[in-house]
């Protein structure tokens, strides 16, 4: 029998430039953020959220899907399909374990590399209106808002998140250190808006 240890970090990513990371995962095993919530679950990660749920707890519909690579001399670019990995089919706990609001979840990513500037181009569509969608990026050391723009700083690097599409998406931050357990809690950018799409 087989046991196994996952995290919900489907789709997630990871950024460092030299020694600085200028954006990682809150790392943990069995640890918590503050508010109670696991670093295996998905608010520690880089990734995307229906109603604060992220992909599947267990019992997954699928694996996420890559539907496309390329690889240039001034980019990288990869897809992936998610959806199957948010939904959960055969569990004996549906609350627990399944994402009843995700409809669909898509994440691209282009590396331009002169640039030094990764594009993320997120198509997220829930199973109803009034969803909170949220993407969700960490930092070490925080975050300033102005506007469409976020910044964060780490070490001699710096970076800046700007939210191009659709309109109405709030910016929030969350300090995971209150109460967390973990040795390097972060503080927690969420891109936020309410909706279908």
């Amino acid at each position: 029998r087989g046991v196994g240890h996952q995290h919900q970090d489907a789709g997630s990513f990871q950024l460092a430039r030299g020694a600085d990371w200028l954006s990682r995962e809150t790392v943990g095993y069995a640890d918590s953020l503050g508010g109670g919530a696991p670093t295996s679950g998905p608010l520690a990660h880089n990734v995307l959220t229906f109603n604060d749920k992220g992909m599947a707890n267990a019992y997954l519909k699928g694996s996420p899907r890559v539907t496309a690579v390329d690889r240039q001399l001034g980019y990288v670019y990869a897809a992936v399909d998610l959806t199957d990995a948010y939904r959960a089919v055969n569990t004996p706990d549906p609350a627990r374990d399944d994402n009843p609001f995700c409809a669909h979840v898509e994440r691209e990513f282009v590396f331009l590399r002169a640039q030094q500037a990764l594009i993320i181009l997120d198509r997220l569509e829930a199973t109803q209106d009034n969803v909170r969608l949220a993407f969700l990026c960490h930092n070490e050391g925080g975050w300033t808002v102005q506007g469409d723009v976020c910044r964060a700083k780490t070490g001699g690097s710096e970076l800046v998140v700007t939210t191009l599409k659709p309109m109405g998406w709030t910016h929030t931050v969350i300090d995971e250190a209150p109460g967390a357990t973990v040795h390097r809690p972060q503080k927690r950018l969420e891109v936020r808006v309410v909706g279908r799409q």
